[in-house]
């Protein structure tokens, strides 16, 4: 299976390596050393940056922090979030001594190209007073790690849980539990990435109860959006809404409708590209003014049950019914984030070569094919044996 790209990119804290074939994976990747890491070398396996960390203990600059294991570790309070963005760069870990929620005060702004690394550990809320955080134009940032929860645009605004106009990648990361006008969980009208991330349970009085991506650049890869909702139907934005913007799905699940829409104006086109990927719902056909909306599958895809979403080459499989694909509740299977389990028997089990499986691990981080398979499964779930 092609990528939809024709690229294959592995990313890393601050490091995007790509190849093209058999080109070394470390061509174009620049490896800066940061006050808490120096040496770097890029791995011309992998593409990936491999630093030596600076003996934990050292002040970071500034004293914003301490040195730990490459990192600069700041205080788990909102004023240590925001002590990191305003230094900028990082990565930042944060001293949460296990998981720990943070109710901020206030929306909180990166204005600042910065690394902010929760581990796991760390829930950012918005108290439903205010939208968790923004990213602002012209910023490139990455949240690994953290959840964003409980954050309120309100009526008049969007993004509940996050607003991007910038470059943002989302690893390892949940949105939940947010709502605005419209992109109850997040609105990006920048460059979005999200990898091994779930968006589930926020809400919006609008489109998109999950995701609203305006003329902007959206990227899933291993990645879930489940259990959004919406209160205006007419499009029936309920998990995704791209607008006039690009939108690409990779070994993801979606539970939920996908709607898209260009506009009569030539040339201004909304695009969905898909390959490997589970929709649990239906794909919004635009009305004939605002048909211009491109649906393209790169193989591989299974949707259950609605309207085909552009699945239209020989490994898709559209039109499966609900007990075929055996799609299980959004709960915790293991890995730092929320996923569907596929049940036994279902048609997305198996179901893709593993010369041609898009990635090598599972939105869990389990091996893709499983131990000792020859096949890889479809969505963001590889089943194990």
């Amino acid at each position: 299976m092609r990528y939809f790209v024709g690229l294959v990119c592995v990313l890393a804290l601050g490091v995007v390596g790509c190849s093209e074939g058999a080109n070394d994976l470390c061509e174009g990747v620049v490896c800066e050393d940061t006050e808490c890491r120096s040496g770097g070398l890029c791995d011309p396996s992998n593409g990936v940056c491999d630093f030596t960390p600076v003996a934990d203990g050292t002040a970071c600059g500034d004293d914003k922090g301490t040195c730990q294991q490459g990192s600069c570790q700041v205080a788990c309070t909102e004023q240590g979030i925001r002590d990191a963005i305003t230094a900028g760069v990082g990565p930042y870990t944060f001293d949460c001594n296990g998981p720990q929620t943070v109710v901020t005060k206030a929306e909180i702004v990166i204005d600042n190209d910065v690394i902010l690394d929760g581990e796991g550990n760390l829930t950012i809320d918005g108290d439903r007073q205010h939208r968790v955080l923004s990213v602002s134009e012209n910023v490139t940032a990455e949240l690994l790690g953290l959840t964003m929860s409980r954050g309120n645009a309100g009526a008049a605004a969007s993004g509940g849980g996050i607003d991007n106009g910038g470059t943002l990648t989302l690893m390892n990361s949940t949105v939940s539990g947010s709502s605005a006008s419209s992109g109850g969980g997040i609105y990006n009208g920048g460059t979005l990435t999200l990898m091994n991330s779930t968006v589930s349970g926020n809400s919006a009085e609008g489109e998109a109860g999950g995701i609203f991506n305006s003329h902007g650049t959206l990227t899933l890869m291993n990645s879930t959006v489940s259990g959004n909702a919406t209160e205006w139907s007419e499009h029936g934005g309920q998990a995704l809404v791209n607008l006039r913007g690009v939108m690409t799905l990779v070994s993801s699940t979606v539970s939920g409708m996908i709607y898209a829409e260009g506009e009569p104006t030539p040339g201004v086109v909304a695009t969905v590209v898909s390959a490997a990927t589970l929709i649990r719902g239906q794909c919004g056909a635009p009305p004939p003014e605002f048909a211009q909306t491109e649906w393209v599958s790169d193989g591989y895809n299974v949707g259950s049950p609605g309207y085909q979403c552009g699945f239209d080459q020989p490994t898709d499989q559209v039109g499966v019914p609900a007990e075929e694909l055996n799609l299980g509740p959004l709960a915790n299977n293991g890995g730092d984030t929320m996923t569907h389990a596929l049940g036994a028997d279902s048609v997305a089990i198996d179901h893709i070569p593993a010369v041609d499986c898009e990635v090598d691990k599972d939105q869990r981080g389990q091996p893709r094919p499983e131990t000792d398979g020859t096949m890889c499964d479809v969505g963001a779930f590889e089943v194990q044996p």
